[in-house]
C-alpha cells in the first residue's frame, strides 16, 4: 500500500492508521511534472474503478527517486500477484487426489491426526453434497 500520514507526528502516535491509503496494485502510472523539478504525480483506479490522479511534492529526496522507486515497487507487486495467480492456476489444474494428498499432508505437519483429518474432510465433503447425496451416503 501507498500510505499517506498528516504528519510524522501522526505517524509515531498511529502507524496503523493512515490518513491515505492506496493499493499499490491499483496504480496504473507514475509521472514526472514536466513543469516543476520537485513534483511527480500518479493515476490508480479506485475501489469503483474511477480513474484518480494524486499529485505530491518532493521535500527530502529528489523526484527521480520518489518516480523510479514507486515505478519499480508497482512493477515489482505485479510480478508477485501475476505469480501468486499463476501457481493458484497450476494448484487448480491438478487432479483432486493430488491436491488432497498435499491438504493431509499439511494437516499432519500441523499436528493434526489422521482421524482428525478424515473426520474433517468428510465433514466437509458432507456439505459439499445435495440432501439426496447426503441421504444417500
Amino acid at each position: 500500500y501507498w500510505c499517506l500520514w498528516e504528519s510524522r507526528k501522526e505517524f509515531e502516535k498511529d502507524p496503523e492508521d493512515p490518513d491515505v491509503m492506496i493499493s499499490v496494485l491499483s496504480i496504473t502510472s507514475v509521472h514526472r511534472d514536466t513543469a516543476q523539478s520537485n513534483y511527480f504525480s500518479f493515476k490508480y483506479k479506485n475501489s469503483d474503478g474511477k480513474s484518480i490522479e494524486e499529485r505530491y511534492r518532493t521535500i527530502r529526496r529528489d523526484r527521480e527517486v520518489w518516480v523510479d522507486g514507486l515505478e519499480l515497487l508497482r512493477l515489482e507487486c505485479r510480478l508477485l500477484k501475476k505469480s501468486e495467480n499463476d501457481k493458484l492456476a497450476y494448484w487448480r489444474s491438478r487432479p483432486v487426489g493430488e491436491q488432497m494428498d498435499a491438504w493431509k499432508a499439511e494437516l499432519r505437519l500441523r499436528g493434526y491426526s489422521d482421524e482428525e483429518i478424515n473426520e474433517y474432510y468428510n465433514h466437509v465433503l458432507m456439505q459439499s453434497m445435495s440432501k439426496e447425496e447426503r441421504e444417500r451416503a
